[in-house]
């Protein structure tokens, strides 16, 4: 009988069988340091330090939600709206359960305008915490509660209201924000 080959690394690289860190030999341990150290900077504020360290953990483990989930914060509070989407679209991709994926996400997508996204969202978001204990959900909760206020409005005034509505919904989200950090 003849010997099955075993991929080699490159081949187990490329098929996903294989993160940058087992390769670069990262153990778990090293990995949660890094975790834990981005995220420490991230609450200091300290967003660019932080980014440095999970841009690299995302080249190491393009799989880990977690970490486009922190990128995704950390260009939300940079004002990086589009890179912040993307990592927060990444995220909800590998963990489609995640609450702060969904609600951060849908309240990006407030701030843009885009009412019926963000409302789904947001809904998402509230179905992902069925026992209501989620922070990120009672925030969803409320965003959710300005979106359907604001596509009411909207729907009633036309254009002219749909501009106002977003003004007031920044400095509404705006003061969510405030109270959230």
């Amino acid at each position: 009988m003849p010997k099955k080959k075993r991929p080699d690394v490159v081949t187990q690289l490329l098929n996903g069988d294989l993160t940058t860190a087992q390769l670069v030999s990262l153990d778990a341990r090293q990995t949660a340091a890094l975790l834990h150290a981005g995220h420490l900077l991230y609450t200091e504020g300290r967003w660019q330090q932080a980014a440095d360290i999970f841009s690299g953990l995302a080249v190491l483990d393009p799989q880990n939600p977690y970490v486009h989930g922190m990128l995704g914060a950390i260009r939300q509070q940079e004002g990086n709206l589009p890179a912040a989407l993307a990592h927060y679209t990444r995220c909800l991709e590998l963990a489609p359960g995640d609450p702060a994926a969904w609600t951060n996400r849908g309240e990006i997508l407030l701030r843009s305008g885009r009412l019926e996204e963000a409302a789904r969202d947001l809904a998402e978001a509230v179905r992902h915490d069925p026992d209501g204990r989620h922070p990120a959900a009672h925030r969803a909760r409320l965003l959710a509660a300005l979106a359907q206020d604001a596509l009411r409005a909207a729907t009633k005034g036309g254009p002219a209201a749909v501009e106002e509505v977003l003004r007031s919904l920044q400095v509404q989200i705006g003061a969510l924000r405030d109270k959230k950090d």
